[in-house]
């Protein structure tokens, strides 16, 4: 393991595909020890190399995160940091956004992200020497997008909220900083293309100097605030999107 890393396990929450699935992949290749959570980890059945733990685990659910929380203690495990990749987006528009779907997105978005937090720290997990927490938010929280009130408003309070927990959180040495990516090719992506549409998705596209992203480009970026390298970083949304909102 490179000096730069951190000694204990990363938690990554939303471990089963998309962002989170690379990011797993990556600190796994990199020398972390990792600890999968998601409601479906079918993705690592046969996966070489096989993380520390995966913990099927539904964030919605209190009992299903204390059940996650008491897995980790169990095993003795301190966490040198968590990716929290886990989120939903849905196209409406104001007419047709109904109250228990923005309850489910801010739920889900951004609820659940300090909710596990909590848990983890009310569980003392989290290493004495350092950590870092690292929240996969969206573009969209910044510049809006058509249909997309609600996961915008969700995105927007999970920025928000980060700022304040990185303040609370400095003292006992935890980082804590959130990523927004531009459209990425992912599973969230085909969604997209079925509620508006191959054309406007191409469009949307070409807004891009620098094409779409991928899921290994987020990555990239999370394995850097995870390490030491990163130290001086906390409280940052950082945009990586092509180059998007350049324009």
């Amino acid at each position: 393991m490179s000096s730069n890393l951190s000694a204990e396990a990363i938690l990554v929450a939303g471990a089963g595909s998309g962002i989170g699935k690379a990011v797993a992949e990556l600190l796994l290749d990199t020398g972390y020890e990792v600890i999968n959570a998601d409601l479906d980890l079918s993705a690592w059945d046969n996966h070489s190399p096989q993380a520390l733990l995966n913990l099927k685990t539904n964030l919605l659910c209190e009992s299903s995160v204390h059940d996650l929380a008491d897995a980790i203690a169990s095993q003795g495990i301190k966490l040198g940091g968590l990716v929290f990749t886990v989120g939903k987006a849905i196209t409406l528009p104001l007419p047709n956004l109904k109250p228990q779907i923005l309850d489910e997105l801010l739920h889900l978005n951004t609820l659940s992200f300090f909710s596990l937090v909590s848990k983890l720290l009310n569980k003392d997990l989290f290493s004495a020497t350092s950590a870092s927490l690292v929240a996969i938010s969206s573009l969209v929280g910044q510049t809006g997008a058509r249909g997309k009130i609600a996961y915008a408003a969700s995105k927007g309070a999970l920025d928000a909220g980060i700022k304040s927990l990185a303040m609370e959180l400095a003292a006992g040495n935890i980082r804590v900083n959130a990523i927004a990516p531009g459209t990425l090719q992912t599973p969230m992506l085909a969604k997209l293309i079925s509620t508006i549409g191959a054309e406007e998705v191409e469009k949307l596209a070409a807004d891009y100097p620098f094409g779409l992203g991928f899921p290994q480009d987020i990555a990239n970026l999370v394995l850097f605030l995870l390490s030491l390298e990163a130290k001086w970083l906390t409280g940052n949304l950082i945009t990586i999107d092509g180059g998007f909102s350049a324009r």
